[in-house]
């Protein structure tokens, strides 16, 4: 027999808790993980720091950091290709997939996580686009402030705090992106303790306070230093820790600690299109333009496929090759800026 105890939350059903006697929850659910083994059984549990499954002869917690997506028994074969859509990127067609989806209706006993799966997905892939300046930043933050007021115990929940505090960050709303990023904090997880830290600290040289800002990501790295699963988090506190130096007048020691990051790691987008930028930002401190320049133009040319970025990339083209007498240079980074990127919160500052 199977007890469940639930919490109405705005009229949308989340467990919080469920106790196994006979019976699962789900029969033949599948769990996606980063860089892990997926792991197929019985879901028993889902809560905001960890999901129950029964798989192998015994139950297993799996850490909700740990999850890329949860497969549920007898869902419909398009939201698994929703959500590869938003895995890879493509966020307009998961948008418009999950959106019908959630038009037609789900049915079943896995109905209010598949509910709980199209709305936050929704407003994931929303944000992703705002931040690139393909939808309104307001829009997006509606959406999330929605997500996480309807689903406190989601095991989606704490990645949708990070990205409603990118959003809020975006916005210059820096009071309610700090409130955003503690969540992650208070995690019992490493994994989102060291994303929350990271997070403030890039919120923080967002707003010009260099040593606050190292001071986070040193945090970040005391936690995650030497630790494999928390690897491309160490490498996302040194991009941020690099940046808040150069921005101190450390210029030296910011370089040589990206130059060694890329020399040290295998060829990522997301990464070498973050550390680019970096360096570009570390020349640029030290007065260097034209290896600012270089550096910029590397993300405009091998990475406009990380759209974020190349808007960063672009907005600091536009005011190099003006300092360095390329006016025409110049106005074409504006224009490519404007046409791919015309609402980010990059193509408003020249406005």
């Amino acid at each position: 027999m199977l007890t469940l105890s639930w919490q109405r939350l705005t009229g949308v059903f989340c467990l919080m808790s469920v106790s196994l006697t006979t019976t699962a929850l789900f029969a033949a659910d599948t769990i996606e993980r980063e860089n892990k083994p997926t792991i197929r059984g019985d879901i028993v549990s889902i809560l905001r720091e960890e999901v129950g499954i029964r798989a192998g002869g015994g139950e297993q917690k799996i850490p909700s950091g740990e999850i890329t997506s949860i497969r549920f028994d007898g869902e419909p074969a398009e939201m698994n290709l929703a959500r590869s859509a938003v895995e890879s990127g493509r966020y307009d067609d998961a948008l418009e997939k999950f959106t019908e989806l959630q038009n037609q209706g789900f049915t079943g006993r896995a109905e209010p996580f598949l509910k709980q799966d199209a709305q936050f997905y929704i407003a994931i892939s929303t944000a992703e686009l705002a931040m690139a300046g393909a939808r309104e930043l307001s829009e997006a933050k509606t959406l999330l402030d929605q997500f996480v007021s309807d689903h406190r115990n989601s095991f989606h929940v704490l990645r949708a705090y990070e990205t409603l505090g990118e959003v809020n960050a975006a916005m210059a709303d820096y009071s309610a992106a700090e409130q955003a990023f503690g969540e992650l904090t208070k995690s019992q997880q490493e994994y989102y303790k060291v994303r929350g830290l990271v997070a403030q600290g890039q919120a923080l040289i967002q707003q010009g306070k260099a040593s606050q800002a190292e001071q986070k990501f040193n945090d970040a790295l005391q936690q995650s230093q030497g630790k494999e699963d928390l690897a491309s988090l160490t490498k996302s506190a040194q991009l941020g820790k690099a940046g808040a130096m150069a921005a101190s007048g450390q210029t030296k020691q910011a370089i040589q600690m990206v130059e060694e990051l890329l020399n040290n790691s295998p060829e990522d987008s997301q990464l070498y299109a973050k550390a680019y930028n970096t360096l570009g930002f570390c020349y640029a401190q030290s007065n260097q333009p034209k290896e600012a320049m270089l550096n910029y133009l590397k993300v405009d040319v091998l990475y406009p496929h990380v759209p974020q970025a190349h808007a960063e990339a672009l907005y600091n083209l536009v005011g190099l090759w003006q300092e360095m007498d390329k006016s025409r240079y110049s106005q074409d980074a504006k224009a490519s800026l404007m046409r791919l990127y015309g609402n980010s919160p990059w193509a408003k500052k020249l406005q």
